[in-house]
């Protein structure tokens, strides 16, 4: 099982690193970035965020802000490649975007289709729901955008970005090009009993991955060992 570390836990890298190692768990680096800090550890990278995207964007009007959103997944490629994981997770952009948007988000991600292939690692794209932004609020559109990439790209879903756009987690199964799903409780909770049957949300071959906002490691714990007991 996978998670994103410094989402989940207000630790230091090394302490971070040490608890997934005792738990089992592989990594989605967020901030722990040190591929010799990664070495220390038993510990498998799986994916790596390009967490700049938070306030860059794919589908800036300004094309200096979309330059270096596209350089940063780049930079994360890169990353991933040396850290031996297999994917970059991407989100097209927060907040309002202007009428054209997802034609430059489309261009920018056409502008890393040929570093997928060299480096093998493939962009996972995150659809935000229309709470967070107006590119791209959705499941179906991301993945038709994926379909029309090509081999390199995939879909990353989020289960509380799912619910938020009034869909069902559950909908995450139909979808083909869905590689990693993000497992999280409505209202960003660690994942556990409640709204979201999480056994009828994956589908065969997607990774799980825990993220939700910072919390405790006992926290954490409850949240391996729940998966853990309904998903294997």
């Amino acid at each position: 099982m996978l998670c994103a570390a410094d989402r989940v836990l207000e630790l230091s890298g090394e302490k971070v690193l040490g608890v997934f190692e005792e738990l089992g768990l592989c990594l989605e680096a967020v901030f722990i970035r040190d591929p010799e800090l990664v070495e220390c550890y038993s510990v498998e990278v799986v994916s790596v965020q390009a967490y700049d995207l938070h306030w860059l964007s794919l589908g800036a009007a300004d094309e200096g802000v979309r330059r270096r959103a596209v350089e940063h997944v780049a930079e994360s490629m890169r990353l991933a490649a040396e850290l031996e994981a297999g994917y970059v997770v991407t989100v097209p952009g927060y907040g309002e975007h202007p009428p054209g948007a997802a034609e430059v988000c489309r261009r920018s991600y056409l502008e890393l289709r040929s570093l997928t292939a060299e480096l093998g690692v493939t962009v996972l794209i995150e659809p935000l729901s229309p709470k967070r932004t107006t590119l791209l609020p959705s499941l179906p559109r991301v993945a038709e955008l994926c379909r029309e990439l090509g081999e390199g790209f995939g879909v990353l879903a989020d289960t509380m970005h799912v619910l938020d756009s009034g869909g069902s987690p559950e909908d995450i199964r139909e979808v083909e090009e869905v590689m990693e799903v993000h497992l999280r409780g409505a209202g960003d909770t660690p994942p556990g009993p409640g709204e979201i049957d999480f056994r009828r949300v994956l589908r065969a071959g997607a990774v799980p991955c825990i993220e939700y906002s910072k919390g405790s490691v006992e926290e954490l714990r409850g949240a391996v060992s729940y998966l853990r007991s309904v998903l294997f």
